[in-house]
């Protein structure tokens, strides 16, 4: 046996450590509408499947879709952030077994007349692990046992919509067609949110043959896509016979707002 087949034989033969992890079940979006100098309260509740008491770790921190994975945000930082915003974010909270917590964070929007349009954090929730798994010893061993473990963190936006003067604005980045590894043919939209406050666009596209018949109309919605962050689609058109077709692509911003842009496409 190779040197690589017998290390991934051990890897497999490794226990897996149950996520006994606590759980956002408020949802990991919470928004509201205020004005500025207004203060607000939002909650965020916590839930422990264990038996046994579990602590969770809280940190406030700022929020962008496009950051890595590795990217290491800061406090109030961004153009847009609230994250100073918001106060009584406790450091810990130890739910019960089997329970419940909820922790309420207090949102206190500034004073500021300049203020419009969304602005938004995160508050990062993270189990603390009793130890790490490599530290763990069996309960009939003098040794060490390795084990691996999943840790899952949280992201909890808060986004604070501040007024009304803000509009909206949407602008379709790039448009690429495309045919997928199994052979259907594809639109990629990418649409930016070059405004300042935040929005969910709806999504339409018409796709017309060479005859101005309809043969394909879809609609897909994402979540809050914040100002200066852009976000990907893709449709998918099954059975569609080769040939020239023109696409209309709508996106509904909500209220009057609705963007548009009539392609040519050829598959």
């Amino acid at each position: 046996m190779s040197r690589l087949l017998a290390a991934l034989a051990v890897m497999l033969s490794l226990p897996v450590l149950a996520p006994a992890q606590i759980a956002v079940t408020s949802g990991t979006l919470v928004e509201q509408r205020a004005a500025a100098g207004q203060e607000y309260l939002t909650r965020i509740a916590l839930h422990n499947p264990t038996a046994v008491p579990r602590v969770a770790r809280l940190t406030r921190t700022d929020y962008s879709a496009q950051a890595s994975a590795d990217a290491a945000p800061g406090v109030g930082t961004a153009p847009r952030s609230n994250a100073q915003w918001l106060h009584d974010v406790p450091a810990t909270v130890t739910v019960p077994p089997r329970s419940t917590a909820n922790v309420t964070v207090r949102v206190i929007v500034p004073n500021d007349s300049a203020l419009t349009g969304t602005y938004w954090s995160a508050i990062l929730v993270e189990t603390v692990d009793d130890a790490a798994p490599e530290l763990r010893s069996a309960a009939d061993s003098k040794r060490a046992s390795l084990g691996i473990s999943m840790r899952i963190r949280y992201a909890v936006q808060v986004a604070t919509h501040v007024g009304d003067a803000a509009t909206a604005k949407l602008e379709f980045a790039s448009v690429r067609s495309l045919v997928d590894s199994t052979g259907h043919p594809m639109l990629e939209l990418e649409v930016r949110n070059p405004g300042q406050r935040g929005l969910r666009p709806l999504m339409t596209i018409e796709l017309y043959n060479a005859a101005g018949e309809i043969v394909s109309r879809q609609q897909q919605q994402r979540g809050l896509l914040y100002p200066g962050d852009q976000l990907q689609q893709r449709f998918r058109f099954d059975g569609l016979a080769p040939g020239e077709y023109t696409a209309l692509v709508l996106a509904d911003a909500g209220s009057t707002e609705v963007f548009g842009v009539q392609l040519r496409l050829r598959y």
